[in-house]
């Protein structure tokens, strides 16, 4: 945390203690010029993605939502419902079988339990907290996205930074498709030396955390044989981690359905 005052005059002590255990992902900027430093901090790249300025009277949907950037960032353009998704557990996530058992045999379950309700889900919590949101949070893997899980379809649905964590993208854009009413915003890393043949690179290793880089032809290919009748290039643009460790070329796509 970062901040030109005192944190604690702020926001209570208990609040400001939990939030410094975090691991935080997304950077925010709050109240008074406070300043949660993530791995990531996207504010300068928000007008890349291609958002309605005026969301009033639609639904959302944010998956992969992680520390809730995107979702508080769309509740604040109006819409009348913002749906937040992410893993319900760590032990959820799309690992290989081997880093899995190895997983299971470093951490106890209150270990793992003790990261589920931090960094999992506890930043989110938090912002939710100090932003007075009403976003709902909701655990449930990409896989078993369906309306009847959610309370029906989204007029917008986004994914961004989550395609390059699976193993199986495809059925999970295909998953997206059930829960679109109208748009689908996917943000993805995507490989540029593949160029446009409907290509995708091979990156996995031993513990899941990424497995496939795809062209931007591959990624339109795929979205609309997942049933998006019309798909568009929004923007491409190159996001870079707070700790340089990640350069990730980025690309956005828009889809619609009939």
């Amino acid at each position: 945390m970062s901040s030109p005052v005192d944190p604690e005059t702020i926001y209570p002590r208990q609040w400001v203690e939990r939030a410094r255990r975090i691991n935080w992902y997304h950077t925010f900027e709050l109240d008074h010029g406070l300043v949660i430093e993530g791995e990531f901090d996207l504010r300068p790249h928000v007008h890349r993605y291609g958002f309605p300025d005026d969301l009033t009277g639609l639904s959302v949907l944010d998956v992969g939502a992680s520390n809730g950037f995107f979702s508080f960032e769309l509740e604040r353009r109006g819409a009348r419902r913002v749906v937040a998704v992410d893993l319900p557990t760590i032990a959820e996530h799309d690992f290989t079988p081997a880093f899995r058992e190895e997983r299971a045999a470093q951490f106890s379950p209150e270990e793992r339990a003790r990261h589920d309700e931090s960094d999992l889900h506890g930043g989110f919590l938090l912002l939710k907290e100090a932003l007075g949101s009403r976003v709902e949070h909701v655990g449930l893997n990409v896989y078993d996205l369906a309306p009847e899980r959610l309370g029906g379809r989204f007029d917008l649905v986004f994914c961004g930074s989550l395609l390059i964590h699976l193993s199986d993208p495809f059925r999970a854009l295909q998953r997206l498709r059930l829960v679109t009413g109208d748009r689908c915003i996917v943000a993805t890393v995507y490989e540029p030396a593949l160029g446009e043949a409907p290509d995708m690179r091979f990156v996995g290793a031993w513990d899941g955390i990424a497995w496939w880089k795809p062209s931007i032809a591959c990624l339109e290919r795929m979205m609309r044989v997942a049933g998006f009748t019309e798909v568009t290039r929004h923007a491409t643009f190159e996001l870079v981690s707070r700790s340089k460790r990640h350069v990730d070329p980025t690309v956005v796509l828009h889809g619609r359905v009939a």
